[in-house]
This record gives C-alpha cells, sequence and structure tokens, in this order.
C-alpha cells in the first residue's frame, strides 16, 4: 500500500493505482470498480466524497481517484489515519474487492505542523523556524492594546526555545523585535 502523506482537513487527496491481469502480470482495465474509505482500521467504510476514474487518459489498468476530505467533516476528522480499499470490481473476471490501494492520514503524522491549518512555516537550514506569528508571540492585552491604540508604544515579552535555548527572551514594541536573547539593541546578536 502506498501512503500519500499527511494532509490538511478539508483538502482534496489525489492518487494513482495500477491493476493487473492475473494471469499474465500485464496491466489490465478495471471493470465496475468502485472506491471506500476505511478510517483508522475500523471496519466502517465510507464513500463520502470518493471518486474513481478507470483508465486515466486511456491507460488501460491505470487507475485514479480523488478523496473530498470537506465532503463529511466527522468522518474526515483530523488526527486519523485513512485507506483507500476496492468494495467492487474485477480485473479480467477475477474479482479484486478487498485490495488496499492507497493511505493518507489527516494533520496526524507530519512533524512539524502550523497552529492553522493551511498556513505554511518557514523553517531553517538548522531545522530552526525563522517565521513567528506575532499574533500568537504577542500577549492578549498587547494586541488589544495594539488594536485601541495604534499610536501608543505597545511593549511585550515572550519566552520561547531558539536552537535550544531556552527562555530566549524577546521584546517587542508596536510590532518590532528591539531586544532579546544577546543584547538590549540586537535580538540576535552575541550573549
Amino acid at each position: 500500500m502506498k501512503h500519500l502523506g499527511d494532509f490538511d482537513a478539508g483538502t482534496i487527496v489525489y492518487g494513482k493505482f495500477s491493476t493487473f491481469q492475473p494471469s499474465t502480470g500485464a496491466a489490465f482495465a478495471l471493470a465496475a470498480g468502485k472506491l471506500a474509505v476505511f478510517k483508522d482500521g475500523a471496519a466502517i467504510l465510507n464513500t463520502a466524497g470518493v471518486v474513481l476514474q478507470t483508465s486515466v487518459a486511456g491507460l488501460a489498468g491505470l487507475q485514479g481517484f480523488s478523496v473530498d476530505t470537506g465532503a463529511d467533516g466527522t468522518a474526515y476528522a483530523g488526527g486519523s489515519f485513512f485507506e483507500l480499499a476496492l468494495i467492487a470490481g474485477s480485473v479480467d473476471s477475477v474479482s479484486v474487492v478487498g485490495a488496499v490501494v492507497a493511505g493518507f492520514t489527516l494533520r496526524n503524522n507530519s512533524a512539524l505542523k502550523p497552529t492553522t491549518a493551511g498556513r505554511t512555516l518557514a523553517v531553517s537550514s538548522s531545522n530552526t523556524v525563522v517565521a513567528v506569528d506575532t499574533a500568537l508571540a504577542l500577549g492578549a492585552a498587547a494586541r488589544a492594546d495594539v488594536n485601541a491604540e495604534a499610536d501608543t508604544a505597545i511593549t511585550d515579552h515572550f519566552t520561547f526555545t531558539v536552537d535550544g535555548m531556552a527562555d530566549a527572551n524577546i521584546q517587542y514594541v508596536n510590532d518590532e523585535v528591539v531586544g532579546g536573547v544577546g543584547s538590549s539593541g540586537d535580538p540576535w546578536g552575541p550573549t
């Protein structure tokens, strides 16, 4: 079974698989095929949002599929593993029912994920996050003050880990970094 990757819930997952003639092993058309999705190893199948296309681009034996994970928010909840299996179909009159063709996860096994689905993170070559969401970094009171009094200097501090250094204190004034980590003027200067 081919693992397609880890996706955000609500996206469309695409994939392809091949079917082969049992007697020769040559690529062969799938007849009357139907796919279903099984969640987290359960025996309950789901066909919501599942589309199967046989003989893609006129190539016998090449099937394509899509799964719209926005079609059923409960069935396609994040944090789960999904497998696609044929629940109908035959190849050269031989049943292929039960053949698992692919799997995928929804916000389940990626090592690094943004807080909000669909956003990206910038990661440097030394594996440190180099983009920080200042709306999350600033305290709630500072965010409220920035919204209410745009011309007033707002100062806030927050603590996070940079390259394994705990307690890297960063100071923001009016949404600009003005101090922290190593020196009062250069937040990334020597300690």
